[in-house]
């Protein structure tokens, strides 16, 4: 291998993506949520999705323990949300940030979208591991615009 970790996330950075918040809760139902870049749809029917997180973190043992998930896409004013379910710190979700769904998930306020899902598989990746869920519910503002994370900068595009 001619490049190093450094070079390959460097490289990765070039590719835009949007910024979601996952969020799960604990037995006592204590929200968390994390910021991933690393989602994917996976297949249309049945209508499968994927993230990845961090095998070593805090928060992938958190939602190994977790089978229901609700992700929150972030719209392009929702800076400070991605970066503060970014950090290393405990992610904790605050009940006035939280809007109880139909589906007895909870979604982020001011969203671009929600997809609820259902945890399928987890399959280990090198260092991080992949969370295969299948979308049970979903719903899209389609008044917004996304937020964009792109040479580890967030932004917005304009269309």
């Amino acid at each position: 291998m001619s490049f190093n970790s450094f070079d390959f996330r460097k490289t990765l950075s070039r590719f835009a993506t949007g910024v979601a918040v996952i969020l799960t809760h604990d037995a006592k139902k204590q929200f968390y949520g994390v910021t991933v870049n690393s989602l994917t749809s996976v297949s249309l029917d049945p209508p499968l999705i994927l993230f990845c997180l961090k095998s070593a973190s805090e928060s992938c043992e958190l939602f190994e323990k977790s089978n229901r998930f609700s992700i929150n896409i972030l719209a392009k004013d929702q800076t400070s949300l991605a970066r503060r379910f970014a950090t290393r710190e405990e992610k904790v979700c605050t009940k006035e940030e939280l809007i109880a769904t139909s589906c007895e998930l909870f979604k982020l306020r001011g969203c671009v979208a929600h997809l609820y899902c259902q945890r399928q598989t987890i399959i280990p990746g090198g260092d991080h591991k992949i969370f295969l869920c299948r979308v049970t519910d979903l719903e899209s503002d389609e008044t917004q615009d996304p937020l964009i994370f792109y040479q580890s900068q967030f932004g917005a595009v304009q269309i």
